[in-house]
């Protein structure tokens, strides 16, 4: 087997870890019946399954050796990649959000810009 088609084999592997994650965030630590918590537990499942994709498509890679050929093999790549941005820029979105309304950051300092005119 040629060291490129075992780097993808390792590279799905990888996805479907991450994919396995999500899943289970989603399962576990996404619950709850607010609207809130359904968005993220269906954004953990979305971003499990674009992960899981992703996955498939690099094993079908290592089999073609071409990550653009058959052609859908690239259009599965560029959704699942979609799906990525979309979640990063949603995560983003939410994050600025609560850091505007005065919310600590992760490093306990306050999330206010000190040099924000007031």
């Amino acid at each position: 087997m040629a060291v490129d088609a075992i780097f993808n084999l390792f590279e799905a592997a990888l996805w479907f870890a991450i994919s396995a994650v999500f899943f289970f965030r989603g399962v576990f630590r996404a619950g709850g019946r607010s609207p809130e918590s359904r968005t993220r537990r269906r954004e953990m499942f979305l971003l499990a399954a674009a992960f899981a994709a992703f996955g498939v498509s690099d094993v079908i890679e290592s089999r073609t050796g071409a990550w653009w050929e058959p052609w859908w093999l690239l259009a599965l790549k560029a959704a699942c990649v979609l799906v990525f941005l979309r979640a990063f820029l949603r995560y983003r979105a939410g994050h600025r959000s609560r850091r505007g309304a005065g919310e600590m950051s992760p490093t306990g300092e306050d999330a206010k810009d000190e040099s924000a005119p007031q």
